[in-house]
């Protein structure tokens, strides 16, 4: 740390990439994790491309969910406004819906308010 102004402030300080080039450096600290201090920290406007988030945006784009979902990715700052606090709250509201509806083993898609986007939903909604 001190080599990057002597506490928190200076290692977060700096250029995008920099940053996350030594959020990196850190050991333990892979892509996710970085992106997590980068937005929450740092107040970067980044996007947590978390497990929660790729299951949420694969499960939206029907035809050609990888390419879909990596648009919504790099769509997600701008369409923010680059506000790291709408980021933020966006990220915390997909977590939750991972966590209550979009599940990695038995989605719960009935009810689910994203059911008529969702190819995957209502297919497993009987719809």
């Amino acid at each position: 740390m001190r080599a990057h102004g002597g506490g928190v402030e200076g290692f977060l300080a700096g250029p995008d990439a920099d940053l996350r080039a030594r959020l990196l450096g850190v050991h333990g600290i892979g892509p996710e994790t970085a992106a997590a201090i980068m937005l929450y920290a740092a107040r970067r406007p980044v996007f947590v491309d978390d497990a929660y988030a790729r299951r949420l945006f694969r499960r939206l784009c029907a035809g050609t969910p990888a390419a879909c979902a990596d648009g919504l990715r790099r769509a997600l700052p701008d369409a923010a406004d680059r506000d790291p606090d709408l980021l933020g709250e966006w990220h915390a509201l997909i977590v939750a819906h991972g966590k209550a509806r979009c599940r990695a083993r038995s989605p719960r898609c009935g009810g689910c308010p994203l059911l008529d986007r969702c190819a995957e939903g209502r297919r497993q909604a009987g719809a």
